[in-house]
């Protein structure tokens, strides 16, 4: 009397996949399959683009750090510049009014009035000493 064997079912990835037969591409296809492969190698590819974008956006964040930063250093430097050229004018114009007091001193020594010179050196230190109190008083 033959005995009745009753056999497995094939596997799911052994299934056939149509009507007509083969095998399918799905996620249970064995390892070292087109389909796995390729899977794989789809994976991969997204996994690398991922990363590429999160360091694209570090990126881009880094260069809008550094370009705000060189942005507010540019507004320092034009700043400073004109702070510059304001002192710059104004030791022009000490400059200007020092040379024609040294040049009304000499006129003065050349005119020979010793008198006048003591006055004038007189008022000077006494201008100065003023100066020096005035700010050492703060």
């Amino acid at each position: 009397v033959p005995s009745c064997v009753h056999a497995a079912p094939p596997p799911a990835s052994l299934a056939p996949s149509s009507p007509g037969g083969g095998m399918r591409n799905d996620a249970r296809a064995p390892r070292g399959s087109v389909g796995y492969d390729r899977r794989i190698e789809l994976a991969n590819k997204e996994l690398l683009e991922q990363e590429n974008d999160a360091r694209w956006n570090e990126l881009d964040e880094k260069t809008a750090f550094l370009r705000d930063m060189v942005e507010g250093m540019k507004t320092s430097v034009t700043e400073e510049n004109r702070g510059l050229a304001g002192m710059s004018s104004q030791f022009s114009n000490t400059k200007d009014i020092l040379s024609n007091t040294i040049g009304k001193i000499g006129v003065a020594i050349e005119a020979g009035g010793l008198k006048q010179m003591l006055y004038l050196i007189v008022f000077v230190v006494v201008v100065f000493l003023l100066m020096w109190f005035a700010l050492n008083r703060k």
